[in-house]
């Protein structure tokens, strides 16, 4: 039994549900696997510009900030930084992670960033392409 709601009130009636065939649904984008989070976890985060553009310009204002934000987001969320690398167009960070709680502060990291950095540059869309993706 099918319930459609109408201008008039909700009726229901006998109709087998729609669903796509196994053909279209094979066309489908895929969603993107879970990320496992875990106490005690060592991630190699990978973060690069939309499109490949750059994040950070050759000036050093934007290195700087993007460090004291990235220390902000280790100090909060309690990680231990093994080791980063900053090139222009993306970023590699190796963590671990003594809470679940990789996507949070990767989230907050990028989003403090990208905020200060189209304010800084007048620009409006995104900076940083898709999800962080851990290795």
């Amino acid at each position: 039994m099918v319930i459609s709601l109408t201008r008039r009130g909700a009726r229901a009636f006998n109709r087998a549900p729609v669903f796509p065939s196994r053909t279209d649904r094979r066309d489908a984008p895929m969603p993107r696997r879970l990320r496992l989070e875990f106490d005690g976890a060592i991630y190699h985060v990978m973060t690069r510009g939309n499109a490949r553009q750059d994040i950070v310009h050759d000036d050093d204002d934007d290195r700087t900030r993007l460090l004291a934000d990235l220390e902000r987001s280790v100090l909060r969320s309690g990680w231990e930084l093994l080791a980063f690398v900053i090139m222009s167009n993306h970023l590699h960070l190796l963590l671990k992670t003594p809470r679940p709680n990789l996507a949070r502060g990767m989230q907050a990291f990028l989003s403090a960033y990208a905020l200060w950095a189209a304010k800084r540059r007048r620009r409006a869309g995104h900076l940083f392409q898709a999800a962080t993706r851990p290795r």
